[in-house]
């Protein structure tokens, strides 16, 4: 079975804060979240590291027989980044422990990700992924306001 799962987070670099959220939807039900970013967390790129890793962990925790997890996202870095080897610009130490992190995981839970870029700040109007584009960005802005 594979889970659909939005992520998005919001990070502040005045406050060195943020927060993420997921919405995962699957034959089995839908579930949503919204966190603090964890102590790695030092950026917008990361905190949308740490979003997808949310998402993607709690999907294979939650529902039963999960073969692989759809991320939808609106960061091309986090895509570009968790989905292929990273180019030399790329070569962060702390992101290639994130994106250790991400691929251990992945084979730990022998699950496979697919990860599709959505157009950000759309109209909720425009359809099911700008809704929820929209409602995983409001929960990281709501999250990362409090922090």
């Amino acid at each position: 079975m594979w889970v659909t799962c939005y992520t998005d987070a919001s990070w502040y670099d005045e406050k060195f804060a943020g927060g993420w959220a997921y919405h995962l939807k699957c034959d089995q039900g839908s579930f949503h979240k919204a966190g603090e970013c964890p102590s790695w967390v030092n950026c917008s790129a990361t905190a949308e590291m740490s979003a997808i890793i949310a998402g993607v962990y709690r999907a294979v925790r939650l529902f039963d027989n999960v073969e692989g997890v759809g991320v939808f996202t609106d960061c091309h870095t986090a895509i570009h980044y968790l989905e292929w080897q990273p180019d030399t610009i790329y070569r962060r130490k702390d992101w290639l422990v994130i994106q250790n992190k991400f691929r251990r995981m992945l084979y730990k839970y022998k699950c496979r990700a697919y990860f599709t870029h959505v157009k950000g700040h759309r109209s909720s109007k425009q359809g099911v992924s700008a809704f929820l584009n929209n409602k995983v960005d409001r929960l990281s802005r709501e999250m990362a306001q409090k922090v």
